[in-house]
This record gives structure tokens, C-alpha cells and sequence, in this order.
């Protein structure tokens, strides 16, 4: 089964203007009756996001094979694919097979690298999705069936965050009088401090 993991990060919105790494999400492959070898995986884009030209174009998506522990480290975890984001399909062919032992799981981390060029007032966002369980790449006749949850990666929503003009910019310290904020990124909940 192929299935989103436990560990796999909630939706996220984040400033845009400097690139970043981003977790997006966990997948647990698990093997029932006998080990299997999974050689790639397919992963269907969504949201708004421009997966070609916002994303780095060497290392935009990467997979990696955890080392157990069930937490992200590139120093540690096993880099299975790195490439170019593409709107569609992204076919992740695995560098070397990830062995799955018989009634046992292996995650596989989903990573994006944004670039400082993505975001707008609106947030862009990303998902990434095995839509269908021919989209796993699997060694011989294995049967590929979703677990629950299915593996649908949270949303990385990125926003171009500025304020154009604050009014009035002094007056009374107690009540009475409205302010107004002007700019772009405000999104609900948005809170005022």
C-alpha cells in the first residue's frame, strides 16, 4: 500500500523573497505477503503553483528514503530523486531500488525547493499527489493498493507579504480612532498586534 505518512507536515503559508526547502510530504509504502523493490513514483502537481518557473530547476523535487528514524535529515535520509518541477506529472525515478521488507514500511520524504521568485498577494500554493496506484513503480507483479490516508500532500502556500501605507500614523492611545492597513498577502486569519 502507498499511503500519506504520519509524520508528513500539515498546510503551510510562507513569505515569499528568499528561497527555502520545504517538506511537503510523508509517504509510507508498506509491504503485506512479501518484500517488494519500488523504483519510482509519479507525482501529479497541483494548486496555483508554477512548478517550472518557481521552483529551482536542477533540484525543484526530491525524494528521499528515511532512515528510520521517521524524520526529515538530508544528512542522514537517502536521496532517491532530484529534478526539475513539472505542471502535470513529475515522473520520480528512483536512483537506486527502495527495498520494502515483508510487513514492514519504508517513507519516502517529498521535498520542494522554492525559489525567492515564487509567491503573489494571493498565495501560490503546491500539492503533490500519487493519483492512481499505477503511478507507483514497483519490481514484478505486485499489486499496488492506497492506504488511508491517501497519499495527497498538504498545501505549501506561498505569499508576497508588504504594507503599502498605515493611517493615520499617530493619533490618540486609547480607542476611537480606526486605523487602516493597505498592501498585499493579507490573509484570513490575519492578526494585528
Amino acid at each position: 500500500t502507498v499511503a500519506l505518512g504520519p509524520a508528513s507536515p500539515n498546510s503551510q503559508l510562507r513569505e515569499a523573497g528568499t528561497a527555502f526547502g520545504y517538506t511537503l510530504a510523508q509517504f509510507r509504502l508498506t509491504a503485506a505477503n512479501a518484500a517488494i523493490g519500488v523504483t519510482g513514483l509519479n507525482l501529479t502537481s497541483g494548486g496555483s503553483g508554477d512548478f517550472v518557473n518557481h521552483l529551482d530547476p536542477a533540484t525543484g523535487v526530491q525524494l528521499y528514503a528515511d532512515n528510520g528514524n521517521g524524520v526529515f535529515d538530508a544528512g542522514l535520509d537517502t536521496l532517491l530523486y532530484s529534478g526539475a518541477g513539472v505542471t502535470g506529472l513529475n515522473v520520480c525515478n528512483f536512483t537506486s531500488t527502495l527495498n520494502v521488507n515483508n510487513s514492514s514500511s519504508a517513507d519516502v520524504w517529498v521535498r520542494l525547493n522554492v525559489l525567492a521568485s515564487a509567491g503573489g498577494s494571493t498565495p501560490e500554493t503546491f500539492r503533490l499527489v500519487v493519483l492512481s496506484t499505477s503511478d507507483v513503480s514497483v519490481v514484478g507483479g505486485v499489486t499496488v493498493l492506497f492506504g488511508t490516508p491517501t497519499p495527497d500532500s498538504n498545501t505549501l502556500g506561498v505569499v508576497t507579504f508588504n504594507i503599502a501605507t498605515f493611517t493615520p500614523n499617530n493619533g490618540p492611545q486609547v480607542g476611537g480612532t480606526a486605523i487602516t492597513i493597505t498592501g498585499s498577502g493579507f490573509t484570513l486569519p490575519f492578526t494585528c498586534t
